[in-house]
């Protein structure tokens, strides 16, 4: 590149001022203040879900949580999760907020035990 500006200087912008058919950069967000707004969406959105019946939390974080789940649970405990979301047994989007916090393993054990304890309502 060193080359390139030395044998081309016409290319490059060396005198330091702003090239006027170039757009500016856009201001730097604050990480800080941008975390804050990301969190507060993420409430919004919650609280959103939490005032949807089962039925329709069920829908919205399915796909969230079969991500979350395909290495962890069978098939067909995915199913018995779905009948106990969509019966309102389970809450489907207190859940998709818990488990990405958890490791595959005990997402595993999580699901399971709570299969476990609801079994007499399937």
């Amino acid at each position: 590149m060193t080359t390139d500006i030395l044998l081309r200087p016409e290319k490059y912008n060396l005198d330091g001022q702003p090239d006027p058919l170039r757009p500016p950069a856009p201001p730097r967000l604050d990480p800080v203040r941008a975390e804050r707004e990301i969190v507060q969406k993420q409430d919004q959105e919650q609280q959103v879900l939490l005032s949807l019946p089962p039925e329709q939390q069920w829908s919205a974080c399915q796909k969230d949580l079969r991500f979350l789940l395909h290495k962890a649970i069978k098939p067909e405990q995915f199913t018995a999760l779905e009948a106990l979301c969509v019966a309102g047994h389970v809450d489907a989007t207190a859940l998709r907020r818990e488990l990405p916090m958890l490791p595959t393993a005990e997402r595993r054990v999580r699901v399971e035990t709570l299969l476990e304890d609801m079994a007499p309502l399937l």
